[in-house]
């Protein structure tokens, strides 16, 4: 191997552990070839014996070296490069599936960056939360590519109440879950901050009236979605008691637009083409983005002249813009945060290191659109 001259910008073992993957990729170490002793490198890049010992376990996790006792560290065959599996319970192709496209990118970007490569299997999960028959076949496909790829672990992105079910030993995989509300879900979005800051944003643009409209499960519940944030804020700064409409998301196939819309319509009703009075809302805080495009052309239609009437804030995602024909600020959900953290984990997880605590929450960052 070339000499390496360990800096201080980042920690030994990371420098290290790009160094050999370099040595790999330019041919310098092959295939099959044996590493020097832990002793050796140590003394050879003048680190302690630890600090090899942890660049060398990230890239056995990596796929990138293997590591026999008594035998030694060898470089992988090609073939034996860690392959994580993307596994999303929504169909990517749905044209309302903007979030789980958006993340599917972010993963696959983090995922490359380490080295590993990646195979993505969408649609696992029924239009009702539960999964798809184990004879479907893109189960079929993932049970297969099982046999042929050496999966290091799994990212399973929203896959429902029941989440992974089959094939069944490829739960003992090391995994990171991106499921909000079930339980065993390791990052999300933090609710409540999202409700305080934006209450306090609507707040000082001179709004006093706050309507929500919330995104609810198919039984009408909330799910993860959680209000606290909002009543908090709209106490602490002598604001009225913000009206709550919900909007469920119906079955797939049908557009939840158009169910915000048809619920829009009906709690705008009363104030429609009238002037301000008469306990008409001067802000509006929407908890979901393809909700928003529904609520939109139901201002439009009541006569509501946006920012004028009515100051609009919207959740939605980093690099997910869409277009709703006026002016909205936006509460945007760090997506290449999450992704990035959220392959960190699972590098924990495939190395056995200790976690932080569970679920991750990120709160998200108010920006103004026009």
């Amino acid at each position: 191997m070339t000499k390496l001259k360990v800096e201080t910008a980042e920690p030994a073992y990371v420098q290290i552990a790009k160094h050999v993957r370099r040595e790999i990729q330019l041919g310098r170490l092959a295939p099959g070839q044996r590493l020097p002793s832990n002793p050796e490198l140590a003394l050879q890049w003048r680190v302690s014996a630890k600090v090899v010992q942890q660049a060398l376990a990230m890239l056995a996790a990596d796929g990138a070296l293997e590591r026999a006792p008594r035998r030694g560290t060898f470089v992988s065959p090609k073939t034996a490069q860690a392959t994580i599996g993307l596994l999303f319970g929504q169909n990517l192709s749905e044209e309302q599936a903007h979030f789980y496209r958006a993340a599917h990118r972010v993963l696959e970007r983090e995922i490359q960056v380490r080295g590993w490569a990646c195979r993505t299997y969408d649609y696992l999960t029924s239009s009702v939360g539960l999964p798809r028959p184990a004879q479907t076949p893109v189960y079929r496909d993932f049970a297969n590519d099982a046999q042929f790829y050496a999966f290091k672990g799994l990212v399973q992105f929203a896959l429902g109440p029941k989440g992974l079910v089959h094939p069944s030993r490829m739960r003992a995989l090391p995994a990171v879950v991106y499921n909000p509300p079930q339980r065993d879900n390791d990052a999300e979005m933090d609710w409540t901050d999202f409700g305080r800051d934006g209450v306090r944003y609507l707040a000082e643009q001179g709004c006093r009236k706050i309507l929500c409209l919330v995104g609810t499960d198919r039984r009408g519940k909330p799910g993860w979605i959680r209000l606290d944030g909002i009543q908090e804020a709209a106490r602490e700064l002598g604001l009225q008691e913000p009206r709550v409409a919900w909007v469920a998301v119906p079955e797939r196939g049908e557009p939840f637009e158009r169910a915000a819309y048809a619920q829009a319509r009906r709690v705008l009703r009363p104030w429609r083409g009238k002037a301000a009075g008469n306990g008409r809302p001067d802000a509006l805080l929407v908890t979901d983005d393809i909700m928003m495009r529904g609520v939109a052309l139901a201002l439009v239609e009541s006569g509501f002249k946006i920012p004028a009437d009515l100051r609009i804030l919207v959740q939605t995602t980093e690099g997910v813009n869409l277009w709703y024909g006026m002016p909205v600020a936006r509460y945007e959900l760090p997506l290449r945060l999450i992704a990035k953290e959220m392959i960190a984990l699972l590098q924990r997880r495939i190395l056995g290191k200790p976690l932080p605590k569970l679920p991750i929450k990120y709160a998200g960052q108010i920006k103004e659109t026009t």
